[in-house]
């Protein structure tokens, strides 16, 4: 019913589903599915429509909480490697605690050898996951980009690639009205932290480049 409200525009009427839902879920059955919907991202969804961007930025990171972070540092160490090798991070597979990430180098046969370091890497950084790498050659045709997710390949079993874009669209929003009030430095900020999460996205690119 959340989201019946939510394309309809009735976005107040959403939040006041979700809350109740939350309580239900939190509290009385914390087993309930609600729909099979994603409540909280769908909050943070409702947030940003509403123009409450940075309720909807402190909702989406406090759902989301470290792994945001410990996800940028795992795609940061493997952008680096991989451009030693001429390639580059091309796609992440993430299952519960299982990613499969997905690189191209030069010649993917010799990069095999650094996958382990990687692994290593990686765990440092989340001790829990389970880390995968598949290297193809640069040669290789694009993947394919999937619903919901614009900006490149990547699939989760989670509502993480939601609250991503939640956060990002709600980033950008913040920042437009620190232009319009003139707070040039701090739309900067929240626009580099809106790249530094998606380097693909060309529309926050765009964004910074045409600060004043």
């Amino acid at each position: 019913m959340g989201q019946v409200y939510a394309n309809a525009g009735i976005h107040v009427c959403a939040l006041r589903w979700y809350r109740e839902q939350i309580v239900q879920l939190e509290t009385e059955t914390p087993e309930a599915s609600s729909d099979n919907e994603s409540v909280y991202a769908s909050v943070g969804y409702c947030l940003y429509t509403l123009g409450m961007f940075e309720e909807a930025i402190a909702w989406t990171k406090s759902c989301i909480g470290p792994r945001l972070v410990m996800d940028t540092a795992c795609r940061t160490l493997i952008e680096y490697e991989a451009q030693q090798l001429g390639g580059r991070l091309l796609g992440i597979d993430r299952a519960t605690h299982r990613a499969r990430y997905i690189v191209s180098a030069q010649d993917p046969n010799n990069a095999n050898s650094i996958s382990e370091r990687l692994k290593t890497g990686i765990n440092t950084i989340v001790p829990s996951q389970e880390s995968y790498f598949d290297w193809i050659s640069n040669a290789a045709p694009p993947l394919p980009i999937q619903d919901g997710y614009p900006f490149s390949y990547e699939r989760d079993s989670s509502d993480f690639m939601r609250h991503k874009m939640n956060l990002l669209f709600a980033l950008c929003g913040a920042a437009d009205t620190c232009i319009a009030n003139g707070r040039i430095a701090e739309a900067w900020r929240l626009l580099t932290e809106a790249d530094v999460l998606e380097p693909n996205a060309g529309f926050i690119q765009e964004r910074i480049e045409a600060l004043p």
